[in-house]
C-alpha cells in the first residue's frame, strides 16, 4: 500500500520580490495588485520554492499596508495532478517575457522541467 507524499503545500510563505539593487526583498501588501494572483520564486519557506497568493485574498483586518504580504506554498502540476486540500492544478497567467526571464534564471529546471504555468492554486 502506498502512503501519500507529505508537502509543505498549503503552509504559509511570505511573497518576495527585487528591489532596484538587485537584493531580494519581502513584497508588502501595498504593493499586491487588486484581484490578481500572485506568484513568488525562490521562497525558502517553500519545498519547491513557490509562494502563491489568490486574487481574492484580502489583507489581514487592521494590516498595515507597509506589512509583508503572505501567500501559501504551492507546487508546479500538470492538469492531471492532485493537489493538496481545496487547492486544483490550474494555470496561472504569466507573461513570456516573465516565462524567459525566469528561464533565463535558470527557474524552468528548479520548477520540474518543461516551465508552464500550471500550479495547485485555489479554484475559481
Amino acid at each position: 500500500m502506498a502512503c501519500a507524499s507529505q508537502t509543505d503545500e498549503g503552509s504559509p510563505c511570505r511573497l518576495l520580490r527585487r528591489d532596484p539593487s538587485g537584493a531580494v526583498v519581502p513584497l508588502t501588501e501595498s504593493e499586491l495588485p487588486v484581484g490578481k494572483d500572485v506568484i513568488s520564486f525562490g521562497v525558502g519557506e517553500c519545498e519547491d520554492h513557490v509562494c502563491y497568493r489568490d486574487g481574492r485574498s484580502t489583507p489581514p483586518p487592521g494590516g498595515s499596508p507597509d506589512a509583508p504580504a503572505t501567500g501559501i506554498c504551492t507546487q508546479s502540476c500538470t492538469p492531471a495532478t492532485r493537489c493538496n486540500g481545496e487547492l486544483v492544478c490550474r494555470e496561472l497567467v504569466l507573461d513570456s517575457a516573465t516565462v524567459a526571464e525566469l528561464c533565463g534564471a535558470g527557474m524552468c529546471d528548479q520548477l520540474g522541467g518543461a516551465f508552464g504555468s500550471w500550479f495547485c492554486a485555489a479554484a475559481r
